[in-house]
């Protein structure tokens, strides 16, 4: 028996909504934000310097909320600034 052409399956939507619908990141979505590996995320968090995760439910996907995006940035990055010398050249006329 053969199937028809408008008789395809509907596809089931997506579990989660879109990253720009939930506040949360995923461990690679941080990790894509910060341009690091994962395999660096979970060597800190097995350091224990890497951002908080929460679990909405139990065997759910683990996620990192802005707050604890923001504590980690506070704690673990620095801002630095580099002071440029400028040079003015003046043509001897």
């Amino acid at each position: 028996m053969t199937r028809r052409k408008d008789a395809r399956r509907k596809r089931r939507p997506a579990r989660s909504s879109p990253a720009s619908e939930r506040p949360n990141k995923t461990i690679s979505e941080f990790c894509k934000a910060w341009d690091i590996s994962p395999a660096t995320f979970f060597n800190w968090r097995i350091a224990g310097r890497a951002p908080a995760l929460t679990q909405p439910f139990p065997g759910g996907r683990a996620m990192i909320t802005p707050e604890s995006e923001k504590a980690w940035a506070e704690k673990y990055t620095t801002v630095t600034t580099t002071t440029v010398a400028t040079t003015t050249v003046v043509a001897a006329e």
